[in-house]
């Protein structure tokens, strides 16, 4: 198998001859064939032999949406309903979570004086399958709910199921935002679709090849173990390494993917909208991974939702759903944790809500407030970059480790704690201040990237020549995967 990746020169010579093709058909019916074998292709040679997963999830979801909808007795439209979910999360479940319960069960034997043994399957997970099987489950639960209407073509469906910006990392596409834009006249390369498409790719290959991955050369090297590193200096600089990484990573790649479905005439919604100006845990998962936290709310927290009305019911579904947003992240406990984690925050902030209130009037924070929303970023800034030591640590040693580190300060012998990143990792802690600084700069003057995409021809091309010199010069030796791709 080959991964082909948005950030490689395969990549490109895919992309150009896609591109190519859909400029030479004009059909409308023929572009969607072309462009379903061209993704299947990518697939393929991305995941081998897993790539019938996909072709058996769009099938099983296409017809049992049709037999939902044909279906008069409701009995039987529940049946097919739940044959579908089962259908799609049970690959899912067995490909992801196999080895993780056999790990547990051993772990749990051990505990009990037992010595269960069972062995591991080492299963690979098939890249991408969490999404489109999240995907799949949406589609055919609105169908069920009956908010849409199943799609009558197999061949637009498969499209919207496989379509290869979003197929390998989301994000995750609604059927109502994705099919109604195969219903128009087909796939329309304008000059001005190709400007805004490619102003978003080089935007997010930049974050990607040039932030991300050099940052990530210290991450990878404190990660391996922290407690090398002397006080809290290390442990915060390299959380807030991670932290930045992760974000340019994966945002770095939808930015990517909703470039190229751009450039086709196809509109994907935003996925991450500065989620680093958060001024609370709720409105940081408004913000980051969209797609994913707009889908555990629809399709798991409001039927939650509908069996009890009181605050203890809210609470239990609010951290069930972040439990479970965890174990979806990966299969391990730390990833529960870290979900778990964000589901107290919420469960906290809501209890307290009264509470606090009444502190910032006795304080009279609402007096200042740029003074009071900078201290709430602060804060949810804080408890965020805090949890991801939890998300990317694996060990308890370490994880206690830095935890303790982060959360009661250890300054002492400052110059020392400096000496131990600095020398070694002066580009990357480099490139995270240019980062900040940037980062602060696109916040404060929104909507930068849509106002470079209506400049005139000469300015737009004077900015896809410096992205991509910025690219050719500053881009590390070694690539690194993308993040979510194990996701």
């Amino acid at each position: 198998m080959i991964l082909i990746l948005f950030n490689s020169f395969s990549f490109l010579f895919f992309g150009i001859a896609v591109l190519l093709g859909l400029v030479i058909i004009k059909s409308r019916d023929y572009q969607y064939l072309f462009l379903l074998l061209a993704s299947y292709f990518f697939y393929y040679v991305s995941s081998g032999s897993f790539f019938v997963l996909v072709i058996y999830i769009t099938l099983l979801n296409f017809y049992c949406a049709k037999w939902i909808k044909s279906s008069a007795k409701p009995g039987w439209r529940k049946t097919y309903f739940i044959l579908s979910i089962l259908g799609s999360l049970s690959i899912l479940a067995f490909f992801k979570y196999t080895d993780f319960a056999l790990k547990t069960v051993n772990t749990i034997g051990t505990w009990m004086g037992y010595q269960a043994n069972l062995s591991l399957l080492q299963l690979i997970l098939p890249i991408g399958i969490s999404f489109y099987a999240f995907q799949a489950v949406s589609y055919v639960t609105d169908v069920y709910r009956k908010k849409i209407e199943p799609e009558p073509s197999l061949l637009r469906f498969a499209l919207y199921m496989t379509f290869f910006p979003h197929l390998l990392a989301g994000p995750i596409v609604r059927a109502t935002d994705f099919l109604p834009q195969l219903r128009s006249e087909g796939i329309k390369i304008t000059p001005e679709n190709f400007k805004q498409g490619m102003t978003r790719i080089v935007w997010g290959l930049v974050k990607k090849m040039v932030v991300a991955d050099t940052i990530a050369k210290f991450v990878m090297v404190f990660f391996q173990d922290p407690t090398r590193f002397p006080g809290s200096l290390p442990v915060i600089l390299g959380a807030i390494a991670f932290a930045i990484q992760v974000y340019c990573d994966f945002s770095g790649y939808t930015d990517i993917a909703i470039g190229l479905a751009r450039i086709m005439g196809i509109i994907f919604p935003i996925n991450f909208d500065k989620p680093f100006f958060s001024k609370s845990i709720a409105e940081f998962w408004k913000r980051w991974h969209i797609s994913l936290s707009n889908w555990f709310r629809d399709y798991l927290f409001m039927p939650l939702m509908k069996r009890k009305l009181n605050l203890a019911w809210l609470c239990f579904s609010v951290f069930v759903v972040y439990a479970v947003s965890g174990l979806w992240h990966g299969a391990g406990w730390n990833f529960v944790i870290w979900g778990a984690l964000h589901g107290f925050f919420l469960i906290f902030s809501m209890l307290t809500e009264s509470w606090r209130a009444k502190v910032n009037t006795f304080l009279r924070l609402d007096k200042v407030p740029r003074l009071h929303n900078a201290l709430r970023v602060f804060i949810t800034l804080y408890l965020v970059v805090f949890s991801l030591l939890l998300f990317r640590l694996y060990n308890a040693k370490n994880i206690f480790y830095a935890a303790h580190k982060f959360l009661w300060l250890d300054l002492s012998h400052l110059n020392v704690q400096w000496q131990s990143v600095f020398p070694a990792f002066q580009i990357p802690l480099l490139m995270m201040l240019i980062f900040i600084v940037v980062h602060a700069i696109t916040y404060f003057k929104s909507g930068m990237l849509d106002r470079l995409q209506e400049k005139g021809f000469f300015e737009w091309t004077m900015f896809l020549i410096g992205m991509i010199l910025i690219l050719y010069f500053f881009t590390p030796s070694e690539s690194v995967p993308f993040v979510y791709f194990q996701f």
